[in-house]
């Protein structure tokens, strides 16, 4: 939050000729109606230094808590331009105020006192503000509790899975494993958020080495196997501690590497039980394919059915029925700009689909949709062109295969299969409330179409 908030302030660094030197004594805020404008204020603190050129107007900042002694620049002049923010500095009584407006209802003073006469004797109290930041830090790691990592457990990493040039041992039916541009992500199949578990991806460089950077360091190591803290130090209470964990790991492969890590989390409850999966990252072609994972014991049967022309599987607890147009009845779905279903068109249908539980009753927690057909010579698309249309429109796609794709829209699941038979267009598609479910039809149904 402290850097997002103040990116709004700062600007690219401007050379100037006079300085005067200043170490923020206070923040006063004046009128206060905006979140964001209250936490902008409190992110600064009395370990913060400004410079100030009085010919210019232009002000430096220097953050404690960002290492090196290159420091962030904000121009009045170019805030004003952009009309969100007007700084508005100026020394009265032997003090910086520096005016912070954003609005009539959001004005808020940055205080400064006087900080050497000299860049020297300023730069000395800068470097020695950001040591006593970085020592508290350093110090929070230290006195961290010890954590020791799990031993393995072959019950729940039982399922050896090649992802390229690597491979991982995964517990059975756990995760669905989705690749993306850049990386492979892990989804519980049983979770009710789409957000990974994990994910792995590939680079030119250790991705342990660069944690730094953000502000993570290590408290057990086991050669690549990290778990660290994001440390913090509350410079008003001189409270110290871990703000968040992750866990990350690195193998060498052929031009490079392989890292692995986690989100950021609380705790390390969430982390300690991925050690085994973690621990088991080599740089070995072996294991069973992503599919076969991601898919284990599909079962491709189904009964025939028949929607106008066209024959096709479903599951036995699938039914399908006639739609019949009139009154308030319609219906309109849209794959692309060149292939909309629609209850107005007359070359379109529409067959519903729905599964039914034991009982034969329909459930809002149970799959449904239908297949719908259209009549056009002129046009021509398949499953590629579809996908990258969904993506085009912030769609996020997980799955895709020869004639389908399955993706999260809207906080369900989808499928959706398309195929042509001769100048007409279908395409089945179903909504699911969970993953599991929805990646058992998306298997299922890959030869659906007979």
């Amino acid at each position: 939050m402290r850097s997002f908030a103040l990116s709004l302030l700062f600007f690219p660094l401007f050379s100037f000729a006079q300085k005067s030197y200043w170490q923020v004594e206070q923040t006063k805020p004046v009128i206060v109606t905006s979140l964001f404008f209250d936490a902008v204020m409190q992110e600064f603190s009395t370990l913060d230094y400004l410079t100030y050129d009085l010919t210019t107007g232009n002000i430096q900042y220097y953050d404690a808590y960002k290492n090196g002694l290159q420091p962030v620049s904000f121009d009045s002049s170019k805030l004003s331009e952009k009309k969100e923010w007007e700084v508005t500095p100026k020394i009265t009584d032997g003090k910086l105020k520096v005016l912070i407006y954003g609005n009539n209802n959001n004005i808020g003073f940055i205080i400064c006192k006087p900080a050497g006469d000299n860049e020297q004797v300023f730069l000395e109290k800068v470097k020695a503000s950001k040591m006593l930041v970085h020592q508290q830090l350093m110090d929070a790691v230290k006195e961290h509790p010890v954590v020791n990592l799990p031993k393995d457990n072959p019950e729940n990493t039982d399922v050896e899975v090649n992802l390229g040039a690597y491979s991982l041992r995964l517990p059975r039916d756990k995760y669905f494993i989705v690749r993306t541009a850049d990386s492979y992500q892990f989804l519980s199949k049983t979770g009710d958020e789409p957000e990974s578990d994990f994910n792995l991806f590939d680079a030119g460089y250790n991705h342990n080495d660069s944690l730094s950077d953000r502000g993570f360091w290590p408290v057990v190591k086991e050669e690549n196997l990290w778990l660290s803290i994001h440390p913090y130090y509350d410079w008003k209470t001189k409270e110290k501690g871990a703000g968040g964990y992750l866990l990350t790991n690195s193998a060498s492969v052929s031009g490079g590497y392989v890292n692995m890590a986690t989100a950021q989390q609380e705790s390390t409850e969430e982390l300690l039980p991925l050690v085994p999966i973690f621990r088991s990252l080599k740089a070995e072609k072996i294991g069973i394919s992503r599919d076969a994972y991601n898919f284990p014991g599909c079962d491709s049967k189904g009964e025939k059915q028949t929607v106008g022309a066209l024959a096709i599987t479903l599951p036995p607890n699938y039914q399908v029925r006639e739609f019949y147009t009139g009154g308030s009845n319609f219906y309109q779905f849209g794959v692309m700009d060149s292939l909309q279903f629609s209850s107005e068109n007359p070359d379109s249908r529409y067959y519903p689909v729905e599964e039914l539980d034991k009982n034969g009753n329909r459930s809002l927690s149970l799959a449904s949709g239908g297949v719908y057909s259209l009549k056009n010579t002129r046009f021509s698309t398949d499953i590629g062109k579809i996908r990258a249309d969904f993506e085009r429109e912030g769609i996020s796609v997980l799955e895709q295969d020869d004639n389908g794709i399955l993706y999260r829209y809207h906080g369900s699941y989808h499928l959706l299969r398309y195929i042509r038979k001769g100048n007409t267009h279908y395409v089945y598609t179903l909504q699911f409330k969970t993953l599991q479910s929805c990646l058992s039809e998306f298997c299922r149904s890959r030869k659906m179409f007979l």
